[in-house]
């Protein structure tokens, strides 16, 4: 008889046992601690946890908790779309976070609560883009460059590339598909002991739809708790703002002789003066000259949110409107004979600035309005002697409705940085 089956038999049983030994001990060692997320999502601008239906979330998630799911801590991190100003984003973040924690206090008395501020969601708005490429078949290239800027290790320029990415069209198409989902607080639960959560989830979604919970998958994570009594949401540094201080630069229409400057004064408006002065006086005198020297100063409203012109590093960017005046004089010669006059009227326009480079903008403009222009009618008769008005003198006046004011600037913004202290050690 071979005793090869009767060895294979004996280690086999040797197996089971060492398995069924080891088999408590792995299950044991090997309980990681359980949480879950309960995200309440916040509309534009607002901050309120308790408005937003915080309280019913986890009204929701705590009685569908099984024997021995136990919450025991809770950790908070409040987020916000990119679609404001930094030292915005920063304040909206913080008061979110600081909202959520006295909400979760308030639902859970004594609870150990940690809070902390989590800015722009740059990864939430890269799955954002994911999903909706599987949406916008149409668009995915599109996409596919938006997604590359918002991965980009480049976060200072990254926003201002985002918007500036096909025309404003994508910045545009992802603050009407993905923003929303981005304004929202997650409120992390630590569970005293392992609980089985994925009714909780389930269920959290069907009974809480007010607050969309749906729109932001609550998802189960493997972390530490935070330290016992970390229960006070970290004060903020006083945010520093970069900020364009003015904007300096020249009609590339009327080509070094032309100065302009452009300041912001709040989100959305800003004042503007340009001066031009042009000035073509050939060797061959009295045969051909243009004189001209005017000035103007106008106010522009920049549309969209205050992503776009807040008083940040994306002020002066994106659609515009403006209205302005203007006045100069002129001096025209051709072959002995000539004109001299004024020039002063109104108007109003559409204009639309993007960045180029890093460093510069280049801007658009076309406005329409009316225009007064007196002139008077003169003859010179030698090379470079006098004018000589006709006889007698007549002064004609023009008047003039319709385009009168196109302009493509090229201006380089100058940036100042502020400190936005807030009260109580957070931003306003």
């Amino acid at each position: 008889m071979s005793i090869q089956p009767q060895i294979a038999v004996t280690l086999k049983k040797r197996l089971l046992f060492i398995l069924l030994f080891l088999l408590p001990a792995l299950c044991v060692t090997a309980q990681p601690r359980r949480s879950t997320v309960v995200p309440v999502r916040f509309g534009l601008g607002e901050s309120d946890a308790s408005r937003a239906g915080l309280p019913d979330s986890l009204r929701s998630a705590v009685s569908l908790l099984g024997p021995g799911g136990k919450v025991d801590s809770a950790m908070v991190r409040g987020y916000v779309s990119p679609d404001g100003g930094d030292a915005a984003n920063a304040q909206m973040a913080a008061r979110r976070t600081a909202s959520s924690v006295e909400a979760v206090r308030a639902f859970f008395p004594g609870l150990p609560v940690s809070g902390t501020p989590g800015g722009v969601d740059w990864d939430g708005l890269r799955e954002g883009i994911d999903r909706l490429m599987a949406f916008e078949p149409g668009r995915r290239e599109e996409l596919l460059e938006a997604r590359a800027i918002v991965v980009s290790p480049d976060t200072d320029t990254r926003k201002s590339r985002l918007m500036d990415l096909r025309g404003g069209k994508i910045w545009w198409l992802l603050s009407q598909e993905c923003f929303a989902a981005l304004r929202r607080a997650d409120v992390t639960l630590f569970l005293a002991s392992p609980a089985d959560l994925e009714p909780c989830r389930e269920a959290a979604v069907e009974a809480h739809d007010s607050v969309a919970v749906e729109a932001v998958p609550v998802r189960e994570t493997v972390v530490e708790a935070p330290a016992g009594g970390a229960a006070e949401v970290p004060a903020m540094e006083p945010v520093k703002e970069r900020r364009i201080a003015v904007s300096v630069g020249t009609n590339l229409l009327v080509p070094l002789s032309s100065l302009c400057a452009e300041v912001p004064v709040s989100d959305r408006l800003s004042v503007a003066a340009g001066w031009y002065s042009p000035w073509i006086w050939p060797s061959d005198a009295n045969k051909f000259c243009f004189e001209f020297q005017a000035a103007d100063v106008w106010a522009t409203w920049w549309f969209g949110s205050k992503a776009v012109s807040g008083l940040t590093g994306n002020t002066l960017a994106g659609h515009s409107v403006f209205v302005g005046v203007f006045g100069g004089h002129y001096d025209i010669e051709r072959d002995y004979h000539g004109y001299q006059g004024e020039l002063y009227g109104a108007y109003a326009g559409y204009g639309y600035s993007f960045t180029v480079g890093r460093r510069m903008r280049l801007t658009l403009a076309a406005g329409l309005g009316y225009a007064r222009n007196p002139s008077r009618e003169y003859r010179v008769y030698t090379d470079g002697g006098k004018l000589i008005r006709v006889n007698p003198p007549v002064t004609e006046t023009r008047n003039w409705f319709g385009p009168v004011k196109a302009a493509v600037t090229l201006s380089v913004p100058i940036y100042i940085n502020r400190e936005n202290k807030g009260r109580g050690g957070l931003v306003k």
